[in-house]
């Protein structure tokens, strides 16, 4: 999270928006798209999602907003709403190689494993050195509990990527969930020691220590990023999650630290030059109100089974949107490898507010374990039952 911390610091020069462009005029596209791949390089998900829907609903045949969309959607946790536009865009656009990555990773974050693994098999005889694709492949494996083919898959990765942090972290999380919890150890340790280490990567380190009984090992893990009453409370957590009666419980666990770290896709679309366009004065602000105007609905309320959590109730849709880009982004350690939706709370005639939900979970001890560690850092969290 510190790395988060020091990128989002970053300023930007102070620009008067209400002067007039001159010489390289900026029209309104341009700005969109600028806004937009400005606020994904600054983690602010939602809002280059906003962009990017904005870009699309001007001009379906952006293949590049759309994109840019469906990516940015996939990284708040609404990956079955990219699937259901990437579905849609397809059928006219079969030759679009990333259109078709998108769709294997959408799945993927959907949960619909099996259908990744069609999907991201079929690309890759296309393109076999793609890595994202490969990890994204491992992933599925993972999810359907095949983890020899998901071991191939992030290992064919890594021989295309061989440092890549991500893949390393995914590996290792799936040598623990077969049982090869020292083999996963060794990888992050070995990560660690080549200067690729990231707090995630720390954290699930800890993790597997405490897996493996050495809770100390863990502690002083924990004790490199997280403050000390986080501390506390994660040691805690491992205790009773591995404790010799709760064996069972030690697959999920492992499935939540998950990682797929944002990254450009490495797929180009072929895509048409687009038109010379005019050149029309405008002004920063007057383009920044055309941004803001009319901003569609970014979510498609689609249906989470099995036992949730309820992370927040808010007045309206974009303020759950950005409730749900806080909670996850600032509790990745807890929450990452589990789907999000944001649903309506019924009133009589009209909606009257939104609900944040994660899940699906694996069991209501799981559920209030990770209630209560959210509790810990005075974040809202209540059990949703199916």
């Amino acid at each position: 999270m510190v790395a988060l911390v020091l990128l989002w610091g970053c300023g930007s020069p102070t620009v008067d928006v209400n002067q007039p462009l001159e010489g390289n005029v900026l029209p309104v596209r341009d700005f969109f798209h600028t806004a937009a791949a400005t606020s994904q390089g600054k983690f602010d998900y939602q809002s280059a999602a906003k962009y990017y829907q904005n870009l699309y609903n001007r001009d379906s045949n952006d293949m590049l907003a759309l994109l840019g969309l469906v990516r940015n959607l996939r990284y708040i946790g609404l990956a079955a709403q990219s699937v259901a536009l990437l579905e849609e865009a397809m059928p006219e656009n079969p030759d679009i190689l990333a259109l078709r990555a998108e769709y294997g990773k959408s799945l993927v974050a959907s949960g619909q494993a099996e259908d990744a693994i069609e999907s991201l098999t079929e690309l890759l005889e296309e393109i076999p050195d793609d890595w994202e694709l490969l990890s994204a492949l491992g992933i599925a494996y993972d999810l359907i509990e095949d983890p020899e083919k998901a071991e191939r898959a992030y290992r064919a990765a890594l021989e295309n990527s061989p440092r890549n942090s991500s893949v390393i972290n995914n590996m290792a999380l799936s040598l623990a969930l077969s049982g090869k919890i020292v083999e996963g150890i060794a990888l992050l340790e070995e990560t660690m020691n080549n200067n690729l280490s990231t707090p995630h990567i720390r954290q699930n380190l800890a993790l597997m220590y405490a897996m493996n009984g050495d809770i100390n090992m863990a502690q002083r893990l924990a004790e490199q990023d997280l403050p000390q009453a986080m501390v506390a409370n994660n040691i805690r957590f491992y205790k009773r999650l591995f404790s010799p009666t709760s064996a069972a419980k030690v697959n999920r666990a492992v499935e939540v630290s998950r990682l797929e770290e944002p990254a450009e896709a490495s797929v180009e679309p072929v895509i048409p030059a687009p038109a010379v366009k005019s050149q029309v004065s405008t002004t920063i602000a007057a383009v920044e109100e055309a941004a803001e105007a009319d901003q569609p609905n970014l979510t498609f309320f689609m249906p989470l089974d099995g036992i949730k959590i309820q992370l927040g109730v808010f007045k309206t849709l974009d303020r759950a949107a950005a409730g749900l880009t806080e909670m996850r982004d600032s509790n990745v350690d807890l929450l990452s490898g589990l789907q999000f939706v944001i649903d309506e709370v019924e009133g009589i005639d009209a909606p009257v507010g939104f609900m944040v939900l994660a899940g699906p979970l694996a069991s209501q001890e799981m559920a209030a374990d990770l209630c209560t560690k959210l509790h810990s850092r005075k974040k809202v969290c209540r059990l949703v039952l199916p």
